[in-house]
């Protein structure tokens, strides 16, 4: 199930908005209209919303700029970025690898804040001018100012996984040379972090009996907590994952099934009794695709008798497939990226292997259990 809608692409990148975007727009719509309803009582309740909206999707451009420096920059480096996501939190650029020099990491990192600050000045000077000749305007861009300030200096503080945190990771690593040492420390301050939000939201809810506020607090910590792990657990997997190809891994003893052969005889005869998701439709030799347990689920149980596996196959042109010496990182974004749980590792045309993404979480879960 897809969790995100498309937008639309710039610089060649995917704009996406997560379904919870549209929870905190509408609450956000929701306290703008109520804000400017009160400082212009006499204008209609049509022009209130409207304002309202116009300044909601005025933030989250910004927010969409933000992250669209950290991706223009990123370019410029090098490094490709699949997507920009829109989200509960505000926006998140998808960066296809990691920087490999700290210099990179601190500008790719400085530059979203720095453009939050640029579109503060922006919306400044916008309200200085406006002042006298337009109070609607001036109002609305002040607050717009105010929140890119805002943006920006939460996102500078220094704790993964916000912008901050990466600049962070990048001086250590510059000053010790060993980017897992760097991130360990940037972790463990943005946990930090994240423990004090919950405090001040306790604080909130219990001694000033602010409970709305004292959640979103509570809320945001335990998000910058939680995220700062997962960077931790990201680095020591990617760390375990290091130097292993793909045909070292795969799978190749894959069963096969005939094309011509019905889905309710597959059912009976391999499915329930092999334990196996996938298999190959065709040969070895001759693969014509892969058939999953999925692709059996999409037909009506009353017409398996009546259709062939080859009917529902995957055929191998429109396969997610690597090749033999792709990283085992390539295998996992693919699979994150296209929500499948069978890899196939492909050369000439032919099918060598397998790999599922249970066979890889036991083998990176072997991988950091052995670390440790």
């Amino acid at each position: 199930m897809r969790v995100a809608l498309r937008l639309g692409s710039i610089f060649g990148i995917t704009i996406l908005v997560h379904f919870s975007w549209l929870l905190i727009f509408a609450l956000v719509t929701f306290s703008l209209v109520a804000k400017f309803a009160g400082q212009f009582p006499q204008l209609p309740q049509a022009a209130h919303i409207s304002i309202g909206v116009a300044a909601s999707l005025l933030f989250f451009g910004s927010v969409l700029f933000h992250e669209l420096a950290h991706s223009w920059l990123a370019l410029r480096y090098g490094y490709a970025v699949r997507s920009i996501t829109l989200f509960v939190f505000g926006g998140v650029a998808e960066i296809k690898e990691e920087a490999k020099q700290p210099a990179a990491e601190i500008w790719i990192a400085l530059i979203g804040p720095l453009s939050s600050y640029l579109l503060a000045l922006i919306f400044g000077a916008i309200w200085y001018v406006t002042q006298t000749s337009s109070a609607v305007i001036s109002s609305m861009v002040g607050w717009l100012a105010l929140v890119n300030v805002g943006l920006a200096t939460f996102n500078l503080l220094p704790g993964l996984p916000l912008d901050g945190g990466r600049v962070l990771r990048g001086i250590v690593w510059k000053v010790t040379g060993n980017r897992e040492r760097a991130t360990q420390v940037a972790a463990s301050a943005g946990r930090l972090f994240g423990y004090f939000f919950i405090l001040q939201g306790l604080f909130l809810v219990f001694a000033s009996q602010n409970l709305a506020n004292g959640l979103w607090l509570m809320f945001i910590g335990w998000f910058l907590s939680n995220a700062a792990e997962g960077a931790r657990v990201q680095m020591e997997t990617q760390r375990a994952m290091t130097g292993v190809q793909a045909r070292q891994v795969m799978t190749t003893d894959c069963p096969v099934v005939a094309a011509g052969t019905s889905l309710l005889e597959f059912v009976e005869s391999h499915l329930l009794l092999s334990g196996r998701r996938c298999f190959i439709v065709g040969s070895f030799e001759q693969p014509r695709g892969l058939v999953t347990l999925t692709d059996v689920r999409k037909v009506p149980r009353h017409d398996w008798a009546n259709t062939s596996v080859q009917a529902v196959m995957q055929p191998l042109a429109n396969l997610h497939a690597v090749a033999p010496t792709a990283s085992i990182e390539e295998v996992l974004r693919l699979m994150e990226q296209y929500d499948v749980a069978q890899i196939a590792v492909v050369e000439d045309e032919r099918v060598l292997g397998l790999i599922g993404r249970e066979q890889l979480l036991y083998l990176i879960r072997n991988r950091l259990e052995l670390a440790a």
